[in-house]
């Protein structure tokens, strides 16, 4: 029932090297004993977990489990915090981000050590966990390893350090540190942080979203794809210039800690993605096999959060993703269920994913657009989802509180009534315009780039058992922390 109303040095990009061929072990797993790559699939259960993490056929090439090794350039970059687990609410192993944390890193393709220490100080490491690592498809020779630990506490602060290698010779990268988010359906206030389509500023407009990220120290991160610009075989680089620019994200002193070694982060793709193998296995992500990084979710504190690539939903990707849009489909339908019946404990519904169904810029009238509207607007309703957040239009807008009647939003007067649309997309790409506010639903457009005072956009979702708390920002050039920047929206639902 809806009860609501109204310390990282700045690294060079891939500084291990570039060449037109992987590097690669001598007769690597998944090779045919000439060198040559085959695709293969992999298999890892991390101690003290309660799920098994399989990796789908060419998402990954050479794998190994902490050989110890250490090639040319062991040292850990590009340090970043997900999250594995299941996908299915309910079920052991689904993921929990209040004990559950994947690490990931990238090295050069020879450095096959993959451990993390961690402990409660920095000068107090207890504990080692062992990962696995693979050597990234495609041309440009990347390592991404990652680490799985299941034993965390709700509101622990670990202090952790990548790396491994040979006794005595080990290569470990800077110690950072994070906090295990609250207990799903605890009483505790959590934040979320909230950006997209940052692919044609990493280096200017990216970092300095990142830096209002660090100020506001949000419990997590979520962002709703389009991190670069054009999927190709050397998308690894672009990945990684992504990646890089959080390293920038302190305009006061470049390479500062890394944002996403401290704060989790949960990405999912956009088009720009589009579901490419490189992406899809640069992050760790819950779930298993072929359809793993599509869809899952977790219940933070009162929030149930809930994140899709909506690629195979609105785009019928069809032989190059078979069953993908059902399973998606599924995937909701099942998790919404579930969530509608814990509202007593977690109150909050929202969504993420990277095109919204109700825009009016660009994108507004695309006919992938229109087709989620008749798949997915019937689904928010059904389990009276709180609010859905998106990006794709490199804008800012906010709907009334709607319904889908079959054939069209149908606005309602009351936040308790429909769900809420919001676009929050600028955290890099180029600005569009936005409608003239002809569509009844639309309530709050905002522009940023030329004419405007802003550079890009960002949000912040604030939640505890009795309000849910939403803020936007036009982002400015010239400023560092949240406080620099205009609120240009806001909106609270309270029960």
């Amino acid at each position: 029932m809806r009860t609501v109303a109204a310390s990282l040095l700045l690294l060079p990009i891939l500084a291990f090297g570039c060449s037109s061929e992987p590097k690669e072990s001598s007769t690597p797993s998944g090779s045919d004993g000439d060198g040559t790559q085959k695709p293969t699939t992999f298999s890892f259960t991390p101690e003290g977990c309660d799920y098994a993490i399989e990796i789908a056929e060419g998402r990954g090439n050479d794998y190994a489990v902490d050989e110890g090794t250490l090639g040319d350039a062991p040292a850990p970059q590009r340090v970043r915090i997900g999250i594995g687990g299941t996908t299915e609410a309910g079920k052991p192993g689904y993921s929990d981000p209040s004990k559950m944390a994947a690490f990931v890193w990238e090295t050069d393709v020879g450095t096959k050590a993959t451990k993390v220490r961690l402990g409660p100080s920095p000068e107090s490491f207890t504990e080692v966990h062992t990962g696995f690592s693979y050597a990234l498809p495609g041309l440009v020779p990347v390592r991404v390893h990652q680490v799985h630990v299941c034993n965390g506490k709700p509101g622990e602060t670990w202090y952790y350090q990548v790396g491994g290698g040979p006794e005595g010779a080990e290569v470990w990268g800077p110690t950072q540190s994070f906090t295990f988010a609250p207990a799903g359906g605890s009483k505790d206030t959590v934040t979320i942080g909230v950006s997209g389509d940052a692919r044609d500023s990493h280096d200017v407009v990216w970092p300095l979203v990142q830096s209002r990220m660090k100020d506001a120290a949000p419990t997590l991160q979520v962002f709703t794809g389009d991190s670069i610009k054009l999927p190709h075989d050397y998308a690894a680089n672009d990945y990684a210039a992504w990646l890089d620019g959080a390293w920038k994200s302190s305009p006061s002193s470049p390479g500062g800690d890394f944002a996403l070694g401290n704060h989790p982060f949960y990405p999912i793709g956009g088009n720009h993605e589009n579901l490419q193998a490189q992406w899809l296995s640069t992050f760790a992500f819950p779930g298993s096999g072929k359809y793993q990084g599509l869809f899952f979710s977790f219940d933070v504190g009162p929030i149930h959060v809930v994140l899709i690539d909506d690629g195979p939903v609105s785009s019928q990707m069809g032989a190059r993703w078979p069953g993908a849009e059902e399973a998606i489909l599924s995937f909701l339908e099942a998790d919404l269920a579930k969530a509608n019946e814990r509202r007593a404990s977690v109150p909050w519904i929202v969504a993420f994913h990277h095109k919204g169904a109700l825009s009016t810029s660009n994108h507004g009238k695309d006919s992938d657009v229109k087709r989620m509207q008749t798949l997915l607007m019937p689904l928010w309703d059904k389990y009276e989802v709180t609010a859905v957040i998106n990006g794709h239009d490199h804008n800012y807008e906010r709907s009334a509180p709607a319904t889908w009647s079959g054939s069209e939003p149908v606005v309602k007067d009351e936040l308790s009534q429909g769900t809420t649309h919001i676009v929050c997309a600028g955290a890099g790409a180029s600005g569009y315009g936005t409608g003239d506010g002809s569509e009844p639903w639309s309530l709050v457009r905002q522009r940023y780039g030329k004419e405007t005072p802003y550079v890009g956009l960002y949000g912040l979702l604030s939640a505890s058992p009795d309000k849910l708390t939403w803020k936007a920002y036009g982002l400015k050039p010239d400023g560092s922390k949240v406080a620099d920047d205009d609120e240009i929206d806001t909106l609270e639902w309270t029960r």
